[in-house]
């Protein structure tokens, strides 16, 4: 028995499809970006202006990126280079990994 009849013996049919489903949702890209700007949005958020080589130039959010408890805050500063995973979202995409080049 292969990992898909295991997976939807375990799991149900319907659960297996639902998750399908939120995978394909989901679908984040990895780029080369150069950080140009950064300005305050809402309360803890933050908007990003990046430009990368294959996208062109992108405006991202950063969740919570104003608390001091954030990890990606000290990846994006502006004027860097770093490779980010960006989720595409319905009015700005989100910066939701980021590694300095």
């Amino acid at each position: 028995m292969d990992w898909s009849a295991k997976k939807q013996k375990l799991m149900g049919r319907r659960l297996s499809y639902r998750w399908s489903n939120f995978q394909l949702a989901m679908s984040y890209f990895k780029t080369t970006a150069l950080i140009l700007a950064k300005r305050p949005l809402k309360e803890a958020d933050r908007l990003y202006i990046l430009y990368t080589k294959d996208h062109g130039k992108i405006e991202a959010k950063v969740r919570s990126a104003a608390s001091s408890k954030s990890k990606l805050a000290g990846q994006v500063e502006p004027l860097s280079l770093a490779l980010v995973m960006i989720a595409p979202g319905k009015e700005l995409e989100t910066i939701a990994g980021a590694a300095l080049l």
